[in-house]
Formats: C-alpha cells, structure tokens, sequence
C-alpha cells in the first residue's frame, strides 16, 4: 500500500529521469510509494519513463499530448487526479530537488503537519542551484506572492516547487491554476493549518535546461493577483456598486411615501440580500452551508446597515441631502464589511501555523 505518492512534471528530461527514480528508491528503501510523472515532452523522456514503469508498478505515466497541455500546475493537478495516498509529494524531475528529503517529510505529516515544503531560505539551507536571471525572478516571485496573500508572510519559501501534503486538505476540483506555481494555490484554498518548513539544498542542474520563460512569469503575476484580496475586494466592489445602485433606486420610489429612516431601512434590507446572493457565488464562490455562516453573514451585513444609516443621520443632520448621505454611508461602510466576511463569514485569512527546521 501506498504511504506517498509523488507527482512529478517533466518536459524534455530524458537524462534525468532513471537517475532520479533511483534516488527516490534509495531515499524511500521499504516505504510504499507511487510515482507519477506527468509528462509534456516532445523529446524521448515518455519512453523512457514507460521503461521505467515496465520495471517498476509503482511508476505511473501519464503523457499529455500538445492539446492537453496547461503548464507545469496544470501538470500537478493532472497528477493529483490520479493518487490515491493520503500523502502526496510533488517535486521536480531535473535533479534539483533532493529525493532524501521525501522520508523526513512524509515523517512530519505523521507527526500532525498538514503540508511540509522544502525552504530554500532557512537555515542549513542552499539556493546554489539558482543562478543570475532565474535567481532573481524565483525572489522577486516570492516577494511579490508575500505582499499580496497574508497567509504566505510566515513562509521563507512560498515559492518552493518541493513540498508535501495531506491530500484530504484540499478539495481537487477547486484547483484552477496557470502558469508554473501550484502550492500557493493548494495553500490558500485547502485547509493547512500546520505547515512546517525543511531546509534542502537546491542542487545544480546536471542535465537539460530550465523551462522558467518570462511568459511564464507574467502568468504567474495574474494567478497571484487572482487568488490575492485584490481580485476577491474588486468583486465586492462590483457587487457593491450594483447592491448600491438597486438602494438608491428603492430609496427615491420610497421616500415620497414613507419616513426618510423606514425607507433607507427597506432600501438597505433589498440591497444586502442582493449583495448576500452575488458575493456567495460570485465574490468568494463560495455556499452559505450553515445556520451560523449564515447568520455570521447577517449579523455583518446588519452591522454594515447600522454603520450606514448612523452615517446617513448624522449627515442628515448636518444638512446633506438623503441621496448623498446615503452613497456616502454605503461607501464608507463597505470595506470594513468586505474583511469582516472574508474573516469571519468565508475564510479567507485562515490562520496557518508555521514551524520551521
């Protein structure tokens, strides 16, 4: 039975591969293992990897042929479909990544953690496989994925292409990434609540090149700006703006006939349960799966018609007219409500403990 199974993406390596099968069966000695490649290649390395498997069950192959290629974490979540190990590892097929590291993490994940990544950064540590421009895009990366996703400031590596996990920590049908990064997408939608970091030295390549091209990078860019707080606020924004427009209509066919406060009440009531329906499968995509999200929504939402009709009063008051007050309390309103629900009611800034090595 299978202990680990480990994914790895290979594009032209021909060289590296029976070496790197080697050196995992070194590392793993009577550990169940599987391992699946998943190969783009347009070289001889599928047939060498079906050599492999010919010699070894525990060796998968599955070959993308052009049209089914999306990029190497298109490539794991490909690979993902195809384990069934509670633990599942995914790594690079040049060398770089050293197999002797797959005991210690498969270790960690038994003593409690939810996702080990092998750190380039850290103490006892080595990026010496990283040279000149690939260097200084892998770090401007990683930087660039900190600033943007809280969850990943506690992180020395978050761009580490070596790591393990609990795969019940992740739904797989919620992967969606492009370009050449999928941890930080399995990290910010599953549910790791303790990640732990181990020191690896990044190794020279001996053979082959690197794939790493500047189109790469640029999706990579937009993949972080989509999972990031940005995209998700711009959405609340945008639901916003129309939950906004629908008060502003309600308001001016109520006011005529009713009390200034009762309608803002009515008009803000409408709003919010259009902007409850928009940000659950729009914003967050997300379900309301229980009486208390439900009602944490709510009690946000109420909050949020509290702030804005206080605001809207007092404005009054200070002899606004009611359309400006009202626009100006929505505005107002509006972000604190935003990170009240993606802390309170969706998740979105799940607390994740880090221990390092």
């Amino acid at each position: 039975m299978s202990e680990i199974d480990i994914i790895i993406p290979t594009r032209n390596e021909s060289s590296n591969i029976a070496p790197l099968v080697q050196h995992i069966h070194d590392a793993l000695g009577s550990i169940g293992y599987h391992i699946v490649f998943v190969d783009d290649s347009d070289d001889g390395t599928p047939f060498i990897i079906q050599r492999e498997a010919e010699r070894d069950p525990r060796i998968k192959l599955l070959h993308r042929e052009v049209n089914m290629r999306n990029g190497l974490a298109g490539a794991v979540v490909d690979g993902f479909k195809l384990c069934s190990a509670e633990v599942v590892a995914v790594m690079d097929g040049d060398l770089q990544h050293p197999p002797t590291a797959l005991s210690e993490m498969l270790n960690r994940i038994k003593n409690g953690a939810d996702m080990v990544i092998a750190s380039r950064y850290i103490k006892d540590a080595s990026d010496q496989g990283l040279r000149g421009r690939r260097k200084i895009m892998s770090r401007s990366a990683h930087l660039f994925a900190r600033v943007l996703i809280p969850r990943l400031r506690s992180l020395t590596d978050c761009t580490s292409g070596f790591f393990a996990f609990r795969a019940d920590r992740i739904d797989k049908s919620k992967l969606n990434p492009i370009g050449w990064k999928i941890m930080i997408e399995i990290l910010v939608k599953g549910d790791f609540y303790r990640v732990e970091e181990i020191p690896i030295r990044f190794a020279r390549r001996q053979f082959g090149q690197s794939k790493l091209a500047f189109a790469e990078q640029v999706k990579f860019i937009l993949h972080i700006i989509r999972l990031s707080v940005i995209l998700k606020y711009l959405k609340f924004a945008c639901t916003g703006l129309l939950g906004t427009l629908i008060n502003q209509v309600m308001l001016s066919v109520l006011l005529p006939a009713m009390n200034p406060m009762v309608a803002s009440l009515i008009a803000s009531s409408v709003s919010m349960f259009f902007n409850l329906v928009i940000n659950t499968r729009w914003t967050w995509q997300s379900n309301v799966n229980s009486g208390s999200q439900a009602a944490i929504y709510i009690a946000i939402s109420l909050a949020g018609i509290f702030s804005t009709m206080s605001i809207f009063s007092m404005l009054i008051y200070m002899g606004w007219t009611p359309m400006l007050a009202q626009f100006l309390g929505i505005v107002i309103t509006s972000l604190g409500t935003f990170f009240m629900h993606n802390i309170l009611t969706f998740g979105g800034n799940k607390d994740v403990k880090t221990r390092q090595a």
